[in-house]
């Protein structure tokens, strides 16, 4: 597993970004713990999760400092790609 500490400025390509990926995508928080204690959930596809990402993202102007723990070396290239063409 690899962690991934990104800035997102752009929430909707981000998850369209991440909803493609197959392993398992985790938040963090910024000790390495889950963000949501007791919550090991899945960011892959979870839309009650990923809608509470947006309400914090706007809460945020726009902005959200996220730490993300990303099983598979593939989905992390993914995301990585994603982040650096969208900077």
């Amino acid at each position: 597993m690899a962690k991934l500490k990104l800035n997102i400025l752009n929430m909707k390509e981000f998850l369209h970004a991440v909803n493609e990926c197959r392993g398992e995508i985790r938040l963090l928080s910024d000790e390495g713990k889950s963000s949501v204690p007791g919550n090991e959930e899945n960011l892959v596809r979870h839309y009650v999760l990923q809608e509470k990402l947006w309400e914090t993202y706007r809460k945020n102007g726009n902005s959200l400092p996220l730490l993300l723990d990303i099983a598979d070396g593939k989905d992390y290239l993914h995301i990585v790609n994603y982040y650096a063409g969208d900077c």
